[in-house]
């Protein structure tokens, strides 16, 4: 299977777990944490150990008619300049200046529910950018209440 059918199944699966997503609910798609690197011959055991890296996501909100969407920045995980510029590119806010009412850290783009197709783009297009794969069973689809 090539990569953009993989692609499409995710878009497919998003347009779904977005669609029946209830008020106040929230839909969270999160890379597997990334190992630690290879640890570095310590001089006599001191100093810290390297610690796994946090994976990176994107979720989703219902609150009310729309969708609060957000996508990791990098206030939270290691995000290049260019990663940070594509998603700006995309549509995505720039977390220093948030659409009016939106207090987050991250990128951030408010949909409607009755289109989870365009919310379900953005997330896609924010997994490319962020340089993730495909999302596959490592994967976690979390719904939260």
């Amino acid at each position: 299977m090539s990569a953009s059918t993989r692609w499409d199944d995710v878009r497919a699966r998003l347009v779904d777990e977005l669609a029946a997503l209830d008020d106040g609910q929230s839909l969270v798609l999160s890379e597997p944490d990334r190992a630690a690197p290879p640890a570095r011959r310590r001089w006599f055991g001191l100093g810290p150990r390297p610690a796994a890296t946090a994976g990176r996501y994107v979720q989703a909100s219902r609150l009310g008619d729309d969708l609060l969407c957000e996508s990791v920045s990098a206030a939270y995980a290691d995000l290049t300049a260019e990663q940070t510029a594509a998603l700006q590119e995309q549509g995505w806010s720039d977390p220093s200046r948030q659409p009016r009412g939106v207090s987050s850290a991250n990128h951030v783009f408010v949909g409607r529910v009755e289109d989870p197709g365009t919310c379900a783009e953005m997330f896609v297009g924010a997994l490319r950018a962020l340089g993730t794969g495909v999302p596959d069973a490592r994967w976690r689809w979390d719904r939260v209440a």
